[in-house]
């Protein structure tokens, strides 16, 4: 029984989403920012104490209790616009993709082509050491 999945992504534009509230606009800040929050958010729910000293975060003798029912975590589903590869990748490396095409906005159905490259490419960026336990791409 799947009781949660986690969504995350980076929003956007950057300049109205992290300017309009003083953070810095430069993409690669708010996107290392979210790699690292998501590690430690897998590392929290392990349920043990987490003392992590990131380059964004850091924690003192954290824990969040309780442990998630779902094993080994709750499902980490990553969202980004297609074509950027790079929320791909870390979608791949996660659970599945949220992947609004720039094609097909507004509920319209991405082209056929675009569905298969961007199911080939999430293939090769699953990590092996994850595939089996993943299974196919899910979007």
């Amino acid at each position: 029984m799947q009781r949660l999945a986690a969504h995350a992504g980076l929003g956007g534009p950057v300049e109205d989403e992290y300017g309009g509230f003083g953070e810095p606009i430069d993409e690669v800040v708010p996107a290392e920012r979210l790699d690292e929050g998501l590690g430690l958010l897998e590392r929290c729910w392990t349920g043990e104490r987490v003392t992590r000293r990131g380059g964004h975060f850091h924690t003192e003798d954290v824990a969040l209790p309780p442990r998630p029912v779902q094993h080994p975590r709750p499902p980490v589903w990553v969202a980004g616009f297609r074509p950027t590869r790079r929320p791909m990748r870390r979608a791949a490396h996660e659970d599945g993709a949220v992947p609004p095409f720039e094609s097909a906005k507004h509920g319209r159905t991405p082209p056929v082509d675009e569905v298969r490259d961007l199911v080939a490419y999430f293939r090769r960026c699953r990590p092996d050491d994850r595939r089996a336990e993943l299974g196919p791409p899910r979007l």
